[in-house]
């Protein structure tokens, strides 16, 4: 069996996907070993965990993509909320990524037009272009088949809250991970784009 997994970096690091990256042994095709923030954003040069106002993570935030390509195979996109001038620069450096052959996740909401291209670039150049941001089209096409409600043989756990910002998908990965280590058998469904991962 082999183990050994590719190496990624992940831009835009920042407050959202800060849970996932203290929750990384979770994901298992991909070893973070690179956290890339926008300049603005304060954290180059800084801790991860600053960017949640966690504990330290023992890994500093880098502001440079281009300076080191050649540490990492994957690039993960991280979904944030961004302005217009932001996401064109985001889109620049992917760009960049797929011609220096780097496989790119992508859970970043892209435009059609923007996507295809980004497709058909990453066919040119030979990687693979993975978009996992499309989970809310999937919801909006789903129909529901039949009208009798089915019984429930194992038990749901709910995690919500009531405003924004109160680390409600840091309190799912946390319970996912508890759970495994308890040896249960879990499943997590999230919204965030990158829950796939």
């Amino acid at each position: 069996m082999n183990n050994i997994m590719e190496k990624a970096a992940v831009y835009p690091y920042g407050m959202q996907f800060a849970p996932v990256f203290r929750h990384r042994q979770l994901i298992k095709e991909l070893e973070i070993v690179k956290l890339i923030s926008p300049k603005g954003w304060g954290l180059s040069g800084r801790d991860a965990g600053e960017a949640d106002r966690g504990p330290n993570t023992k890994m500093m935030v880098d502001s440079d993509l281009l300076e080191s390509l050649d540490n990492w195979d994957t690039l993960i996109v991280a979904d944030c909320n961004i302005n217009n001038r932001l996401k064109c620069e985001i889109v620049k450096n992917i760009e960049i990524a797929i011609e220096h052959k780097k496989n790119i996740v992508c859970t970043l909401l892209l435009d059609e037009k923007t996507l295809n291209h980004m497709k058909m670039k990453s066919e040119k150049h030979q990687v693979n272009f993975k978009y996992q941001n499309n989970y809310q089209c999937e919801l909006q096409n789903m129909e529901i088949n039949g009208q009798h409600i089915e019984e429930i043989y194992v038990p749901i756990v709910f995690i919500a809250g009531l405003t924004e910002n109160t680390n409600k998908f840091e309190m799912l990965l946390s319970t996912l991970e508890m759970l495994r280590q308890e040896s249960y058998n879990v499943s997590a469904i999230g919204t965030r784009a990158y829950c796939e991962l």
